[in-house]
């Protein structure tokens, strides 16, 4: 009798572990607490968790007290983090290095050593803090413009440099002890739909599956399955709209048999609406789990995820989900915990104590990078491509328009908001004294100009007078069409103007704006990326005669 309890008490604790869970807020709940206590295999971290820290020790002492609080004798905590750089950042500027997008490093002038540069900061910053898996990197190619999830994450809309630059992530990773995981297999590249919100039906491509393939062949760790649905291989009969994270085609036939990867499977968070719409979470979890997925993600630790632990455990008993499966997953998390450990026991960090992350250090890092990676796309300024800030001239005195997004509208970036300056304040402390600046609302995909009051008195503000140039700055137009609207009345309004285009997002951006005489690509809105982006724009302007010529 004894011995049987004993082995039900185990395997409790084995399917703790193929549990990876996140909380709201700064202060971890209940359930939370259970999942310890039963020998949860991991936490995943988000920007809510970090927000009112002002000192990097902090996080480091929250991270150190998850280890501490694990149920006693199992092994370490995975410690996870959405950290790819620039639009998903979960750490906020002002206690850890705030980077790049993929995309700003794939466009820049010397992807590879920018990559090196920005990759071994991240690493070691995050392995100074006690993180030891990162959710990266992106492996996906951005083949679709309209892209609503992947775009800026991509490192380029081809597999050869997407792979070039992930290999230098990832080796930096793995290098600090941090686990590497590539993601979203098999590739989410195609999509026009956010699996956070639907199921989306997915082109599968070789293309894209190449990059993925590159990838475990050069012995990628850990990888994460996407919930899309993929036709074009899922053609059984009882796969149909059923995500990749939980199809035995996708899991046991193209990741392992084709791709012959062995190593850790996760899926995506089971809370997004790819999940949640179409299954009940139970029953999706079990889905998963048989269809091969080792590790299951959720974004949060609340009753709901409780019941799904607890019915896992009974379709175990009923003979639905079989202990083998169980035990396999468990072995492939327990597997790559002891790998890491003796990983990690080798790296060497070069990153300065805790206690020295103040601003001016912060910055000290970040600038430099953040400059590196704005591109001029084209421009018929001579000297573009210059990126140093120089002296302040009377050409600043000069009359410019700024219209810029309201990071406040913004999901991923509105969290910067309260601890840094805006655009307009930076480029008046750079000595633009004669700016005036419009901030419109990024509005929820397939709105349309004028469908809001709000958005009608935009056009009411703009000037009846003379400018230098405008400088609009654009988030992901091609999936808004309030700012294509916007962009063409300001053009109208000022038809002589010269326009200077900023893609704060992706950037391709002039296939929906004429008359661009200068196309920047920034692809971030974080603040070290608008201060450099300030110096940027203070440099193109030094001689105001090179912007007045003919549009191109």
């Amino acid at each position: 009798m004894q011995e049987r309890i004993t082995e039900k008490n185990r395997l409790k604790e084995k399917v703790a572990q193929l549990f990876m869970l996140g909380y709201e807020g700064e202060t971890p709940g209940p359930v939370l607490d259970k999942f310890l206590s039963a020998g949860l295999g991991g936490i995943i971290f988000f920007r809510d968790n970090f927000q009112s820290m002002t000192q990097a020790s902090q996080a480091q002492a929250l991270l150190s007290g998850f280890q501490k609080q694990r149920k006693a004798g199992a092994p370490e905590l995975f410690l996870s983090l959405d950290q790819e750089g620039g639009q998903v950042e979960r750490l906020p500027h002002a206690i850890f290095p705030s980077l790049v997008t993929p995309r700003a490093i794939g466009l820049s002038k010397d992807p590879q050593a920018l990559a090196e540069t920005t990759y071994t900061v991240m690493a070691e910053h995050l392995a100074a803090l006690g993180f030891n898996l990162n959710y990266a990197p992106t492996l996906d190619v951005n083949l679709e413009a309209k892209n609503p999830i992947i775009g800026v994450r991509a490192f380029a809309d081809d597999a050869k440099t997407v792979w070039r630059l992930a290999k230098i992530a990832k080796d930096d990773f793995w290098d600090t002890g941090i686990i590497p995981l590539g993601k979203h297999f098999p590739g989410h590249g195609n999509g026009t739909v956010d699996s956070h919100l639907k199921l989306p039906h997915l082109q599968f491509s070789e293309e894209e599956l190449s990059a993925f393939q590159a990838a475990i062949d050069d012995n990628i760790p850990a990888m994460l399955v996407s919930h899309g649905f993929y036709p074009a291989l899922q053609k059984k009969p009882d796969e149909f709209e059923q995500p990749a994270s939980a199809s035995k085609t996708i899991i046991q036939e193209v990741l392992k048999k084709r791709c012959g990867f062995q190593g850790l499977i996760l899926s995506d968070d089971m809370c997004m609406g790819a999940i949640t719409q179409e299954k009940n979470p139970i029953e999706a979890a079990i889905a998963s789990l048989e269809a091969g997925i080792d590790l299951l993600v959720y974004k949060q630790s609340t009753e709901s995820e409780w019941a799904v632990y607890q019915g896992i455990l009974s379709a175990i008993e009923q003979g639905r989900l079989s202990r083998q499966r169980i035990e396999e997953a468990y072995q492939k998390v327990i597997s790559l915990k002891q790998e890491r450990a003796r990983q990690a026991a080798k790296a060497k960090l070069s990153v300065p104590a805790i206690s020295q992350w103040d601003a001016d250090y912060l910055s000290g890092v970040t600038l430099p990078i953040a400059k590196s990676a704005i591109t001029v796309l084209s421009s018929q300024a001579p000297q573009a491509t210059a990126l140093s800030l120089t002296p302040k001239n009377s050409y600043l005195k000069n009359s410019y328009l700024l219209v810029h997004p309201d990071r406040a509208s913004i999901t991923n970036y509105r969290f910067d908001q309260p601890t840094s300056p805006e655009l307009p304040e930076l480029l008046k402390t750079d000595g633009w004294t004669n700016l005036e600046a419009i901030a419109y609302r990024v509005e929820p995909t397939g709105q349309h100009f004028g469908q809001h009051q709000e958005e009608n008195t935009l056009l009411a503000q703009l000037p009846d007078k003379h400018f230098s140039a405008v400088i609009f700055v654009s988030f992901n137009p091609l999936i808004q069409p309030i700012q294509q609207a916007l962009y063409a009345q300001i053009k109208a309004r000022y038809p002589e103007t010269p326009m200077i285009l900023v893609s704060a997002g992706t950037a391709y951006d002039k296939q929906v704006f004429e008359g661009v005489m200068t196309h920047i690509a920034l692809c971030s809105y974080r603040p070290p990326s608008m201060t450099a982006l300030a110096e940027t724009l203070t440099h193109l302007l030094k001689d105001t005669q090179q912007l007045i010529g003919k549009s191109v």
